[in-house]
């Protein structure tokens, strides 16, 4: 057992938090901004409407990520890549909008220019949560992170939860994915949720790549409180996430229903029985 002694404990975040009472949403931009600045600022803007907590994007650079690139991977990172003189420009919008901006470092260099920019909130994606030296840099800034666990085994999870604290943060919260893209919903697992809740003590999540609401609403009513979904302005944009996105119309109603689940899940009034009489 690992304790990470933060179920209990309300994370700050910018000007809003993560606690056990409520579920954090996060609308999953990433590669979805068809390499358009305009398209990112308008994704921002539809999320915030959506009733989204947070957006994320994603620091990939294809020069640090790969020594041999050959045709294809170079035509991948002309659709996913972020042009990092947006960052400030993005986080500048998303504060004027009272939204949390954050993004997922692939690479070492891509922390230290987040926090440059400010960022409130860490993401290590699934790929990277097998890299101890991010880990660990990421843990060092002393700000909170989310861990996907989509490509790790329990036993390399448990690793990267204690590399993660070894720098003194205990401000983790680690979200069940499946790194299937979409993933089909026999295999989704959502009972590993209440596993990692026995197994980690802290904060446990989703990050959804089904298709439609039903996962992350029934990964809610099993004590996920962050769900992370990807989210498009448009299904027919070209970027390999678009199609298994939810658009902003789809989005909201997601919203609601998650909204609508909490509130089933923590009501404990019974005033609506009456005795039986006899």
């Amino acid at each position: 057992m690992i304790n990470l002694n933060t179920y209990n404990k309300k994370i700050d975040i910018g000007n809003k938090f993560i606690t056990n009472k409520g579920v954090f949403i996060i609308a999953e931009i990433g590669s979805n901004h068809n390499q358009d600045l305009d398209i990112a600022f308008q994704s921002i803007d539809a999320a915030v409407v959506a009733g989204a907590d947070a957006v994320k994007f994603q620091n990939i650079n294809l020069e640090k990520l790969y020594h041999k690139k050959d045709k294809d991977l170079i035509q991948l990172h002309k659709q996913i890549d972020l042009n990092i003189d947006w960052l400030f420009k993005l986080k500048e919008h998303c504060d004027k909008k009272n939204i949390i901006f954050f993004s997922s470092p692939t690479y070492l260099e891509a922390v230290d220019l987040l926090v440059e920019v400010g960022v409130e909130l860490f993401k290590i994606a699934s790929p990277q949560a097998n890299f101890p030296q991010l880990i660990k840099k990421v843990s060092k800034t002393g700000k909170p992170a989310i861990i996907s666990s989509g490509q790790s085994t329990l036993e390399a999870l448990k690793n990267s939860v204690c590399n993660f604290l070894s720098q003194g943060n205990d401000k983790l919260i680690i979200l069940h994915c499946n790194s299937i893209y979409p993933t089909p919903f026999e295999k989704v697992n959502l009972k590993m949720i209440e596993e990692l809740k026995k197994i980690f003590k802290g904060h446990i999540g989703f990050s959804d790549h089904t298709l439609g609401v039903s996962a992350p609403i029934s990964a809610v009513a099993l004590g996920a409180n962050v769900i992370e979904k990807h989210f498009v302005l448009n299904k027919n944009f070209n970027s390999p996430d678009a199609k298994f996105s939810l658009d902003p119309n789809e989005f909201k109603y997601m919203v609601k229903c998650i909204r609508e689940t909490e509130s089933i899940l923590i009501s404990n009034d019974r005033s609506y029985l009456h005795p039986v009489e006899e």
